[in-house]
């Protein structure tokens, strides 16, 4: 009779003589991660390589500031502020100050659609109805191309804006200037004038020179300090 093992009973074991242990079950699928990538490999059959993903890049939070057209009384005062601080004179600063407020009063008593060229033109037609002289209008609207200038440089205003704001012509200037201006000849008989040795004829005669000579403003002359420079910063010289 032949034995259980050699009649193949249930529950023998066919293993070889060579095998060592029990063979791997190759159908059963690897474990793969689940946030990994399955890229398949060339030529290894139906093996797979893990691949993490990369993650996103983060956006910037910070936006570029965009130029405005219409200019609020907030934006006008920055710009009005950085003209202010640009000047060095205080006759200068004075002018420039009653200059620019006069347009931001005329600017926001109605509704404006940009701070442009033609809204700047209109402005200077406004102030031609009115009794000002030429060199009066010609100082408001230098101020007006300084506020378009220093408010692109903020980056309030458009640059294409202050360019065209800086290309409005002033007012023509007719016929001949109004007081008395002295010649050369007049300017030497004037300082000619203190011949005295006195302490205040040489004052006066100091004083003198530097009104004519260096072409000063009498609140300049005043300030003129032992440096050879007035309270302004700026350096003494001939016109």
């Amino acid at each position: 009779m032949c034995s259980s093992t050699e009649m193949g009973a249930p529950g023998a074991s066919h293993l070889g003589t060579g095998d060592h242990g029990p063979k791997t079950d190759r159908s059963r699928p690897r474990s793969v991660p689940v946030n990994a990538l399955l890229v398949r490999r060339s030529g290894t059959g139906s093996c797979f390589s893990p691949r993490l993903r990369r993650p996103l890049p983060m956006a910037k939070s910070k936006r570029k500031r965009v130029p405005k057209t219409v200019l609020k009384l907030p934006d006008l005062e920055q710009s009005k502020s950085a003209v202010l601080n640009s000047l060095t004179s205080s006759s200068s600063k004075r002018s420039y100050d009653h200059a620019i407020r006069e347009f931001i009063d005329w600017y926001c008593s109605e509704p404006r659609l940009a701070f442009n060229r033609t809204v700047v033109t209109r402005y200077r037609i406004a102030l031609e109805q009115h009794p000002y002289a030429p060199s009066t209008i010609n100082l408001r609207l230098a101020a007006i191309r300084r506020l378009a200038y220093e408010a692109s440089d903020c980056g309030l205003l458009s640059p294409d804006l202050a360019a065209g704001i800086r290309r409005v012509k002033g007012v023509r200037r007719l016929g001949v200037r109004v007081g008395n201006w002295l010649t050369a000849e007049e300017g030497k008989k004037l300082l000619g004038a203190e011949t005295a040795y006195s302490l205040r004829s040489r004052r006066n005669r100091a004083l003198l020179s530097l009104l004519i000579g260096c072409g000063l403003r009498r609140a300049e002359v005043t300030t003129v300090t032992a440096r050879g420079s007035s309270a302004s910063g700026r350096p003494l010289g001939h016109r």
